[in-house]
């Protein structure tokens, strides 16, 4: 019974992540120049292979086929950083006509260490689940960029989603820097405590009206009524990823289970 829960778990996590990394290959497709025709190909290239991957994990795997895919999914992965980080220099020299910024690909990037995390505890036979901080800080510093991102890709007349995405990037800037206070309290020793408690419960609370947000815009976005540069792709992979977060959270720290489903098929 254990096995099978470990297992369900480790699938569970590739059809997130791959999903995931797709995402993020055709982030970086659709944002470069024409003339940039390498960057291009690679990443139309692993677009590809992240689907693939991802049709694979989505199939009915034996612990072998599951293992193979531990095995390729971790290889394409950590080639994947490579050409991630260097985008990431060439944004940083201006050597690259792109359209995402320098902090996005470094969000990427954060995204990507944790799949290759998870898939190292994967692969030693350890369930993939971390203490709630661990999640803190690398989704609450996400949902500070899903939000400033939000703002700055509305068109300036949409008032009032700029303000209320504003709002949420300020609600979630304070909870990371809690949540960075509260990563040195565990060196007492103590794992759990009533404030620690508290911080999950206020997660909860404003993350979950946010990926409501995040829904109504991406409905907005696709039949034309809200106006902007943000892709319902976009909105939708923020949704996702809050939704694993709170998931994640729910397993560790008991918080409530988000009625929403992380590995879902994306909205192209």
């Amino acid at each position: 019974m254990v096995n099978i829960m470990f297992t369900n778990e480790v699938v569970f996590e590739h059809r997130f992540w791959l999903q995931i990394l797709g995402d993020h290959a055709r982030f970086i497709f659709y944002s470069l120049a024409p003339n940039e025709i390498e960057p291009i190909k690679k990443a139309k290239q692993y677009m590809d292979k992240y689907d693939e991957l991802l049709a694979k994990a989505r199939e009915q795997l034996t612990q072998s086929e599951l293992d193979q895919l531990n095995q390729k999914a971790y290889e394409l992965t950590y080639e994947f950083r490579k050409f991630k980080l260097e985008l990431m220099a060439l944004t940083l020299t201006n050597d690259i006509k792109v359209h995402l910024p320098t902090s996005f690909y470094n969000h990427m990037i954060n995204e990507l260490e944790e799949y290759i995390l998870v898939l190292v505890a994967a692969s030693e036979g350890e369930n993939p689940i971390f203490h709630p901080i661990h999640y803190h800080l690398r989704w609450l510093s996400d949902a500070v960029g899903h939000a400033a991102s939000v703002a700055a890709n509305m068109d300036e007349v949409e008032k009032d989603m700029i303000e209320e995405s504003t709002w949420y990037e300020k609600e979630f800037t304070d909870l990371f820097m809690k949540s960075v206070q509260v990563e040195g309290y565990l060196r007492t020793g103590l794992d759990n405590f009533p404030s620690l408690e508290r911080l999950n419960e206020q997660t909860v609370n404003t993350m979950v009206p946010f990926m409501e947000l995040l829904e109504e815009i991406m409905a907005l976005r696709t039949d034309g009524r809200l106006l902007g540069t943000l892709m319902p792709l976009m909105a939708d992979h923020m949704a996702r990823e809050e939704c694993y977060y709170l998931r994640k959270l729910s397993q560790i720290a008991k918080t409530a289970k988000p009625d929403c489903d992380p590995a879902k098929p994306r909205i192209e």
